[in-house]
Order: structure tokens, then C-alpha cells, then sequence
């Protein structure tokens, strides 16, 4: 902090206030970029993450043991607030809570194994009121003929892991936690394993990096 003084004080003497502004707030993105280089790894919260599995296990379990169409409304209250939004992974809106409410009869027609299958939690964060979890939804495993040789040799069998990367946002209200926006990050049913291997991690092949021009 003393350097920046100095600095300051150099440039106050040879410089007009408004170099000397300009020269601060370049000193200033810099330290704060050092700053992000050389921060520590992010944990998380063991309670947090504890948080938001039970929010789900508890949906998901009501889901499968619903029998009525008033229990599925119910479920739809306990877990999103009437402000609910689902958007797609281009920003639009693609339903509301009325929406929602209105496919609950298609739903109870389902056999209760498939209304949900699950999801796997990537992280989880609290902020006072707010929670954000980021998450594969509904991963699941089948086996497919690879007709186009993207995964090997054309026409050769592969186990093929697939999901979709979800956002869900929670607010604390006073009846519990609410789902206020759920966000759709990729397509459905991405491939993130070929026959175990997963593809969906660092580091990824030279098509996918974004750095610097040299």
C-alpha cells in the first residue's frame, strides 16, 4: 500500500489530477488481478451442501409418492415461490409457475421411476437469504451405437453418461426455502462420460480454450 503512495505522490508532482486518476485506476486493476491469480481455492460449505441436497431428496422423494394431483400442488408450493421462473440457456423465459402448475396432470400420469431421476450437486452456496446450486440434472446411463464415429470406430457400442446443467436460486422466506428461477445452462442430455471416461472436465482439447492472443 505504501508503493501506491509513493506513486501517487510522484505523479501528483509531474502530472495533471487527471493523469494521475488515470495512472490510479490502472495501479488498482492490477492489484486486483493479482489479487484473483493468487487467491486461495474455494471449499464448500459442508452445511450448505447439506442444505441443498435435503431441499431436493425431500422433492424428489414427494414426487415419486404423489398419487393426487392436490399433492403435487403441494409439492409445487413447498418448493417454488409464485414468482417461479424457468430459463433457457439463451436468457428467455420459457415458464412460470402457472405454467408449471398446469403440466402437474401429465406428471402424476408418469410412472413414479421416471418422473425423476436424480441429480448430482457441483456446488452449492449460501449468501444470508439466497441459495444458488449448480448441478447435472437427472444424469443417467445407457448404452448407444455410434453411428458417426464421434466417440471411435463408426458403428461401435459405447456406455454414454449424460445430463443437464442446471442453476436453481432460493430465497428464505417464511415457510422455508423457495425455488425462485431455474436456469437451463446446456442442452438436454449432454454426454459427460464415454464408457466411464468423462469428457466434461478440465483440461478439454484446443477447440474449447479461450486465453490471451500471444
Amino acid at each position: 500500500m505504501l508503493g501506491i503512495f509513493d506513486l501517487l505522490l510522484k505523479l501528483w508532482r509531474g502530472r495533471s489530477l487527471a493523469r494521475v486518476l488515470e495512472q490510479l485506476s490502472r495501479v488498482l486493476v492490477v492489484c486486483l488481478l493479482v489479487g484473483i491469480a493468487a487467491g486461495q481455492p474455494v471449499k464448500q460449505d459442508a452445511a450448505t451442501l447439506e442444505l441443498a441436497r435435503s431441499i431436493y431428496s425431500s422433492s424428489f422423494t414427494a414426487l415419486r409418492q404423489a398419487k393426487t394431483l392436490e399433492e403435487l400442488r403441494k409439492l409445487s408450493d413447498d418448493l417454488d415461490a409464485p414468482e417461479w421462473i424457468s430459463v433457457d440457456r439463451f436468457g428467455r423465459t420459457i415458464l412460470t409457475r402457472q405454467d408449471a402448475d398446469r403440466d402437474l396432470e401429465s406428471l402424476l400420469a408418469l410412472p413414479p421411476e421416471r418422473r425423476v431421476t436424480g441429480m448430482d450437486i457441483l456446488w452449492a452456496e449460501r449468501d444470508s437469504d439466497r441459495l444458488s446450486v449448480v448441478a447435472w440434472m437427472m444424469p443417467n446411463v445407457a448404452e448407444r451405437v455410434d453411428a458417426e464415429g464421434e466417440f471411435g470406430p463408426k458403428g461401435a457400442s459405447h456406455k454414454l453418461t449424460r445430463g443437464t446443467l442446471i442453476r436453481d436460486v432460493f430465497v428464505k422466506t417464511a415457510d422455508g426455502w423457495r425455488r425462485i428461477r431455474h436456469d437451463k445452462l446446456t442442452p438436454n442430455d449432454m454426454v459427460l462420460a464415454v464408457d466411464g471416461a468423462a469428457r466434461i472436465v478440465p483440461p478439454l482439447d484446443e477447440r474449447h480454450h479461450a486465453t490471451p492472443a500471444r
